[in-house]
């Protein structure tokens, strides 16, 4: 007896299900990988997808001029001051602690996706034997990279063996952080800074002490090998490549690192500039944040000569009006923006002071004769070095004389107006408005911005500073400050004590 034939709709039923089972399995997986994606994105370190996010989401960017190597670079090149300044393009690449070897593979990583016409490298750390700083700093640069060969052979070549499964999966340790994580975490806030970052203190030098240039790191030194190993892959790769020594208070090993720089500059026919040895550039007393970075004016100023630089020695086309480089020009305008809010919080006077050298900013400063910051070498020194071009000569007059002291600092034009004395007075113009300075009799000195009336050193005052900060652009009067001293125990400290006064008739009721 023939059994009956398996009907076609009964063969159907167990293939239909095994699709089935093919499909819940796959989508099953797809939501597994996103899941893990997702907490892979949420629970990592911020610090590498802050800084470099931008790089791979402006897909039409090129750039002119890469920048790579310690803190020290990433707090001394502003790539949104090199565009608004020149129409330069250009990243900083540098991380914390990045010891030379590291420096060379992420030269490799990066190039795998732009190629620019210069590479600058700073040779911070060329001493060093170690292949990286700490495993904690190298990530918070190598995570911003997608996993690719080139990625691969630098973990396999940088790390220990028990270190490589977190830089392939970085999910493997980050899970951790359940108790360490912010809102930030969820909805992190990209920088527009392209690898740029704003350091607003101001810190007491140490005393640098010279060595002579015969002095240098020794050739055989692991990051000396590296530094040639970084610059033979970039020319063979026909980029230019230029060498930094940024500056601070070096020790005398920093100092040995930057002779040996220029022996291998030389020896490869590039371009190199020790800051270390530069005398003009920088201003310790002024630019420093802490023992050995450069705060907001130092970065200023280190960006303005760097730009300068690339003008005089490479042929870099500028990219002003662009339609590609639009979101520069805005991500420039946040830029200062952020220069306006912080200027507005600040609290103490160096750092205030520090913060009005910038070229988006004119100011007008009020030193009643009876100030201690008149005998505050420290002080003094930061308002001088409020003008981006220009030197208040008569600040050491007024000391000398012991009368009002008023400054009224032009950033945009570079020009300086300097009255002294109870009965001083003087004019100036700015694009937005006119200003005057004079006496206002009993009630001290009045100074007028345009339409806006201020009152100064006024006997019912008791601050030893006051301060009144224009916007260039909007022409607005955003922030005014007076400051109140206390004596320290090496340098007198100042502190807000509140606004600017108006007279009378200026107040609201």
């Amino acid at each position: 007896m023939t059994e009956p034939k398996e009907s076609a709709e009964n063969k159907k039923e167990p293939h239909d299900a095994a699709w089935k089972k093919i499909l819940r399995f796959g989508v099953f997986l797809a939501g597994l990988i996103f899941m893990v994606s997702y907490l892979d994105s949420v629970f990592q370190y911020k610090e590498a997808p802050k800084r470099f996010r931008l790089f791979f989401e402006d897909k039409e960017a090129e750039y002119d001029v890469m920048f790579f190597g310690t803190s020290h670079v990433i707090d001394s090149v502003s790539p949104l001051e090199l565009w608004d300044n020149h129409g330069i393009t250009s990243y900083n690449f540098a991380g914390y602690g990045m010891n030379m070897p590291t420096l060379y593979w992420l030269i490799q990583n990066v190039l795998e996706y732009k190629t620019p016409k210069l590479v600058v490298i700073d040779c911070s750390r060329i001493s060093k034997t170690n292949l990286y700083g700490t495993v904690y700093q190298t990530h918070n640069v190598f995570d911003a990279f997608p996993l690719t060969k080139t990625k691969a052979d630098a973990i396999f070549e940088l790390f220990e063996p028990e270190y490589q499964l977190e830089f392939f999966w970085k999910f493997s340790i980050y899970h951790e952080r359940w108790e360490e994580l912010e809102e930030d975490d969820f909805d992190t806030q990209y920088s527009y800074e392209r690898g740029y970052s704003h350091r607003y203190p101001v810190a007491v030098p140490k005393e640098f002490v010279p060595i002579a240039s015969s002095s240098q790191t020794k050739e055989t030194a692991n990051g000396v090998i590296y530094l040639r190993k970084a610059i033979e892959f970039c020319q063979e790769k026909g980029i230019d490549v230029m060498l930094t020594y940024m500056p601070y208070p070096a020790a005398a090993t920093q100092q040995r690192e930057a002779n040996r720089a220029a022996v291998i500059a030389e020896e490869y026919g590039i371009n190199y500039v020790n800051f270390l040895t530069l005398d003009g550039v920088v201003n310790y007393n002024t630019d420093l944040f802490d023992s050995s970075h450069l705060n907001v004016s130092g970065a200023h100023k280190i960006t303005s000569f760097l730009g300068n630089y690339f003008r005089w020695n490479y042929n870099f086309p500028d990219h002003t009006g662009e339609e590609i480089y639009a979101s520069w020009d805005e991500d420039y305008q946040k830029h200062v923006a952020a220069a306006r809010s912080k200027i507005k919080s600040l609290k103490s006077l160096d750092s205030y002071l520090m913060m009005l050298s910038d070229k988006n900013f004119s100011s007008c400063i009020y030193i009643p004769k009876s100030s201690m910051l008149l005998s505050d070498a420290r002080m003094l020194e930061l308002v001088s070095n409020i003008p981006v071009s220009e030197y208040p000569e008569r600040l050491e007059e007024a000391i000398a004389l012991g009368g009002d002291y008023f400054l009224f600092v032009d950033n945009e034009n570079g020009r300086l107006l300097e009255c002294i004395g109870a009965s001083a007075s003087g004019k100036a113009e700015i694009s937005s408005a006119a200003v005057s300075y004079g006496s206002a009799g009993e009630d001290g000195h009045l100074i007028e911005i345009g339409t806006s009336k201020y009152l100064v050193g006024s006997e019912s005052s008791a601050a030893d500073i006051e301060i009144i900060v224009i916007d260039h652009k909007s022409g607005e009067i955003f922030d005014t400050g007076s400051f109140t001293v206390t004596l320290g125990s090496q340098y007198v400290e100042a502190s807000r004590a509140g606004s600017v006064s108006t007279p009378k008739e200026e107040t609201d009721p």
